[in-house]
């Protein structure tokens, strides 16, 4: 009878199931299935900068395109912990993805021992958090050939940033357009209820860009650090061909493009829940054309 490791069979079951594409990092206690990947040579790999990017990714992956299986792995411990929050947006969104991640011993677990964690003690505690760099990744992933457009404020852009490396590396192109005021939006907006205003503004003198009048992190200096491409827009404008260059450096370079645009720094939104009856207004309505402040067509 053929014999086989562990990993092996692992990969062999993996193929058989259809899958094609994984995400993720080696690390020790994965390393051996690492192995029969690249022994078995049929299932290809994104080497992510974290593994809770991974799961994101892997997550829509599987959303890009019917019968997609997204994968993403680990190394025991941290990283696998790093997985729980993408396992967990998976499952409220009904979306199928595997994660495989290395274990310590049993003999080692409870004891305090470095990176010894059972990971299925704690998978009931779970918290939700923004994604979207490698959300938009693991669609390019899935269909090489389709435009991506992703959408981020400059809050949630900075969580998993560093993923752009990602795309830069493996040659992931995608348009990133960012909505930067600054501030943390729509808690801000939130907090009126509290009457406050506290502890929600994100901006700062940032020494290195002083152009930027307080507006806190340069994504454009970030983004191209991390192998990228950039554009800043000030003026509503020049939105429409800041996308249109945007897409012709994408075609060229073969890079992710990021887009920021820059807001006014308080501006509250329309907020409500389920149908239009609820829909709150927390400012007056544009009758006149003076009265918008970037109008974008007559009113009258």
């Amino acid at each position: 009878m053929p014999r086989m490791t562990a990993a092996r069979a692992a990969v062999e079951i993996l193929r058989l199931e259809g899958a094609t594409h994984a995400f993720g990092l080696p690390g020790a206690a994965i390393n051996p299935l690492y192995r029969a990947m690249r022994d078995q040579g049929e299932i290809s790999h994104t080497l992510a900068r974290h593994v809770e990017g991974a799961s994101h990714m892997a997550q829509d992956y599987t959303r890009a395109a019917p019968g997609n299986i997204g994968v993403c792995i680990g190394t025991s411990g941290p990283a696998g912990t790093d997985m729980i929050t993408g396992l967990y947006s998976a499952s409220a969104g009904s979306i199928p993805i595997l994660c495989i991640t290395g274990q310590a011993p049993v003999a080692r677990l409870h004891k305090e021992d470095f990176q010894a964690i059972e990971i299925s003690a704690i998978a009931s505690s779970l918290t939700k958090m923004a994604m979207t760099v490698p959300a938009a990744l693991g669609v390019a992933t899935a269909d090489p050939q389709a435009t991506v457009v992703a959408l981020s404020g400059d809050y949630d852009f900075q969580f998993m940033i560093e993923e752009l490396a990602v795309g830069a590396q493996f040659n992931r192109p995608y348009i990133h357009v960012v909505v930067n005021n600054a501030h943390l939006g729509l808690i801000r907006q939130s907090q009126r209820g509290f009457e406050m205003d506290h502890q929600v503004q994100l901006s700062f003198e940032n020494v290195n860009s002083p152009e930027l009048g307080g507006y806190a992190v340069d994504h454009v200096k970030v983004a191209e650090g991390l192998g990228c491409k950039a554009i800043r827009v000030l003026e509503p404008d020049h939105i429409a061909s800041a996308l249109e260059k945007a897409k012709a450096l994408m075609q060229e370079y073969r890079v992710p493009v990021v887009v920021e645009v820059i807001l006014e720094r308080v501006t509250d939104i329309s907020m409500g829940g389920a149908g239009i009856a609820t829909v709150v207004e927390f400012e007056e309505l544009a009758q006149r054309d003076e009265d918008a402040a970037t109008a974008i067509a007559l009113l009258d």
